[in-house]
């Protein structure tokens, strides 16, 4: 990494994925049951920090009196509805 440079999170997918068949109940018929668990810890993903250090105010002795919002984290990415929110899907299927 470069002198003074960001380190910057990425994405973090953490699932989990069960499922449970039961075979040959009354002849043929087979039975599955599935739990899907994504985003298991539920983790934020914030947006990089604003870079934008031409708003600096000084003071009369050269002093920085406000850095006005740099190196701020002002909000969180949109990465998609697998990242954004911890989420369970439950589904069940009949074989014939």
């Amino acid at each position: 990494m470069s002198r003074n440079g960001t380190i910057v999170c990425g994405a973090d997918k953490s699932s989990i994925n069960c499922r449970r068949e039961l075979r040959h109940l009354g002849g043929s018929k087979n039975l599955q049951a599935r739990i899907e668990v994504f985003n298991i810890p539920n983790t934020r993903h914030f947006a990089n920090p604003n870079g934008n250090i031409a708003n600096v105010v000084y003071n009369a002795d050269g002093s920085i009196l406000s850095l006005n919002g740099f190196a701020a984290v002002t909000g969180t990415n949109s990465l998609g509805r697998e990242y954004d929110e911890r989420y369970i899907r439950l589904g069940v299927r009949l074989s014939l």
